[in-house]
Order: structure tokens, then C-alpha cells, then sequence
């Protein structure tokens, strides 16, 4: 990129040669494309105008830079024998070597022209250099990846405690567990094929999803459960309670789960797969969330009311386990084992009175 109304191109050849000379140490490892406009009349006094300058003026200089910036590009295909991908680096493949070295050297000239310009003052210093190199861009998006991610386990931690703190039980929290690994499970179980088959999934889709699953999963198994809490307070038996809390905080997980992935979907209208992908596969996990919430939580308190109910040292006793003694509720419903009272007279003469031996009756009064 020039500074002023300088000519990019007659300044930039000296730098296009100074790269191509940096590019051949690598010819007898790796097989690559070099492509430059601004060498192309290297040892001409008058450019020659042809077909392939026109094509690639147009190419390295777009119209709305008006020849003031221009690229030199470089296509590393294959390395020691082995094709390179944009990951390798991130990777550090041994055969993919050179193209962490191509970058290191591109930078350094970079560097060390810019260093002599300030010492020389000589006209190419107003060309400025950026290096630019897709697999060091793609290993930036994979590290900010892992950073979302590592942010994510921490709200998650941060989301326990909360739910901890509102349920009171570590047995529902299993509970919430279960609901989150069940939806991401199902919602990369959907995506794949759409990624195999359908559109391009960017990398920055998956942790996406992730989160919006995590995030969901747990808002609305907090809906359902505190509700299903409250109504057992109030003394009504589990399935009164869950089916008052399908019919209340249900409704609720419905409607808002179906706001939110109508949402997304008209993000579908966009035309980019950078925007389209992150959409349908945040859509998906919301709609995943919902499904999973109002399904395997009433079918997993209907399956164990008593276990999942007992909140006796926040649910860490072994009450309603195997392990255990039954707990308060199942104590309240077992019959009562008092010992029998000793018959009075009058129900001797009862007894006698329906049949039984005068005898027999007189014994028993007489023991």
C-alpha cells in the first residue's frame, strides 16, 4: 500500500524480487505458485502490454483502490510429498515446516526493510508492507475457539452454583446433567450431516451451539424445577406437581424456545455461510433444549419421584437408594407396626356372639 500518489507498482518490484528470492530455498522441498504483477516488466524499459497484465492488474489491484494497494500471493500446494492444509500448522506437521518458515521470513524482511528505510530514507520506504498467512489466521480462530470455550466451563461452573442455590437438591442437579450432555449430544447428532451434506459449517459454529445448548438447557430445567419444587412444598403428590408444572412453566419453555429459534432461522436469509451456519446450528440447539427439558425430566421424575424429591442434606444422604433407609415421605407412607392391645370383655362377648365356642371365648378372657 503506497502513501500518497506514489506508483505501487514501480516501487513494489525491488520488494516482489526480494520475495521470490526468499521463496527459493524452498523449491527442493515444496511445490508452490508465486504470483507478482509488479515484476512481471522486470528488464523492460517500456512495459509490454498483454493480456495476462491486464488480467492480473485487475486481479491485484481492484477498481476501488484505484492502484494504490496491491496483493503478492503465494500458494504452498504440497510439501515433502504431502498436501498442505490450512491446519497443518496449528498442527505443527513436520512436512508443513515451511510454511511456518515462509512466514517467519516474510516478517522478518518486513521488519528489516522497515528498519533501513528509517536509516536510508529511500523511496520504496513509502510502500508499507502487512504480512498475511491463512494458516496463522486460521490457528488464531482455533485459539479464540478454545478461549470461548474455556469461558464457557467457567459460566458453567457459575451456573451450578446458582442452580445449587435455587433448587437445593444435588440430586436435580444430575438431573440438569443429564439435560445438557442429551441436548448438545442431539444437536451435533443433527448438525453433521447438514455439515457433510448440506452447507459449510464454519469453526465457529460448533462452540456456538455449544454454549446456546448449555445455556438453554439450563434456564429452562431451573423453569421446570423450581416450579415442580413449589408445588410439592404446597403438598401435592409428585404427578399433580408435574403436570401442574408442564401446564405452567411448560408453556413458558415452549413459547420461548420457539421465539428464540424463529429468531435465528431469519438469520438463514443472509447471504453467507459465516452467518447461515451459525444460525440453523444455534436454531437447532434451542429447539433441542426444549425438546429434551419437557421430555427426559418428567419421564426421569415419574421413573424415581421418591429419590429425586428427597432433599435430606440437599439430596448427598442415601435416602431412596439401595444403599439407604427409605426416606421421610416413603416413612410417612408405610402402615403403622404398633403392637396389638389385649382383648377386653367386650370383645369376648363379640366373639361369642358371632359363633365362636363359649369356651374358647372364656379362655382367651381368662389368659
Amino acid at each position: 500500500e503506497t502513501e500518497g500518489l506514489d506508483d505501487l507498482t514501480a516501487l513494489a518490484e525491488v520488494i516482489s524480487l526480494d520475495l521470490k528470492d526468499l521463496m527459493k530455498k524452498y523449491l527442493d522441498r515444496c511445490d508452490f505458485d508465486f504470483y507478482s504483477f509488479f515484476d512481471m516488466c522486470a528488464g523492460h524499459t517500456v512495459c509490454p502490454e498483454t493480456e495476462l497484465q491486464s488480467f492480473t492488474h485487475q486481479l491485484f489491484f481492484p477498481e476501488r483502490y484505484g492502484g494504490s494497494e496491491g496483493m503478492i500471493l503465494v500458494h504452498m500446494k504440497s510439501c515433502d510429498g504431502e498436501a498442505v492444509y490450512k491446519e497443518c500448522v496449528f498442527e505443527k506437521q513436520p512436512f508443513c515446516d515451511p510454511v511456518a518458515a515462509l512466514s517467519e521470513d516474510w516478517a522478518e524482511y518486513r521488519e528489516r526493510r522497515t528498519h533501513d528505510c528509517i536509516e536510508t530514507g529511500r523511496s520504496e520506504c513509502n510502500v508499507l508492507l502487512q504480512v498475511v498467512s491463512t494458516p496463522y489466521v486460521f490457528e488464531d480462530i482455533i485459539l479464540g475457539v478454545e478461549y470461548g470455550m474455556a469461558l464457557s466451563t467457567v459460566a458453567t461452573m457459575l451456573a451450578f452454583v446458582v442452580l445449587f442455590a435455587m433448587l437445593r437438591n444435588v440430586r436435580q442437579l444430575a438431573l440438569v446433567t443429564a439435560n445438557i450432555l442429551c441436548a448438545i449430544t442431539a444437536t451435533i447428532a443433527l448438525m453433521y450431516p447438514i455439515a457433510a451434506f448440506v452447507m459449510p459449517v464454519v469453526v465457529t459454529a460448533p462452540p456456538m451451539l455449544v454454549a446456546v445448548a448449555l445455556a438453554m438447557s439450563i434456564d429452562y430445567s431451573l423453569f421446570l424445577l423450581s416450579r415442580f419444587n413449589q408445588e410439592r412444598a404446597l403438598g401435592r403428590p409428585h404427578h399433580r406437581a408435574l403436570g401442574v408444572a408442564l401446564f405452567t412453566a411448560g408453556h413458558t419453555i415452549a413459547v420461548s424456545g420457539a421465539t428464540l429459534a424463529l429468531c435465528f432461522c431469519t438469520m438463514l436469509a443472509l447471504p453467507t455461510s459465516t452467518i447461515t451456519s451459525m444460525a440453523l446450528g444455534n436454531a437447532i440447539a434451542v429447539c433441542m433444549s426444549v425438546v429434551v427439558t419437557l421430555t427426559l425430566t418428567p419421564t426421569t421424575l415419574l421413573a424415581a419421584p421418591r429419590f429425586y424429591t428427597s432433599s435430606r442434606k440437599y439430596g448427598l444422604s442415601l435416602d431412596d437408594t439401595p444403599f439407604g433407609s427409605p426416606g421421610l415421605a416413603a416413612q410417612a407412607a408405610l402402615p403403622s407396626r404398633a403392637a396389638p392391645d389385649a382383648p377386653s370383655k367386650g370383645d369376648v362377648a363379640a366373639a361369642g356372639s358371632s359363633g365362636l365356642p363359649i369356651g374358647a371365648a372364656v379362655g382367651v378372657s381368662d389368659a
